[in-house]
């Protein structure tokens, strides 16, 4: 755990351990420095905006443009625009 927290804050670090610890199938997260350790413990990540494609593809929501704007603007979410337009392309939206 040590190497964890030398790079990250303690929610990742310990997130990331316990998911190598239980051999979990992936761990959500969406800070980028978190994402790009957690690949490199061979860790697979998935952060919101693929729970929000997921949900669509399910059919559990209709649109994830709405969803990302609010999370931009009542929650300070950040989304690169490049990241926003590939996902509403991805999303036929």
């Amino acid at each position: 755990m040590i190497e964890f927290q030398q790079t990250l804050d303690k929610g990742e670090a310990e997130a990331i351990a316990l998911a190598k610890e239980l051999n979990a199938d992936l761990v959500l997260m969406d800070e980028a420095k978190g994402r790009v350790f957690a690949q490199q413990q061979n860790v697979t990540v998935l952060g919101l905006l693929g729970v929000l494609r997921i949900a669509k593809d399910q059919g559990r929501i209709d649109h994830i443009k709405i969803l990302m704007d609010r999370l931009q603007d009542e929650a300070n979410f950040r989304i690169s625009s490049q990241l926003y337009h590939q996902i509403l392309l991805d999303a036929n939206e």
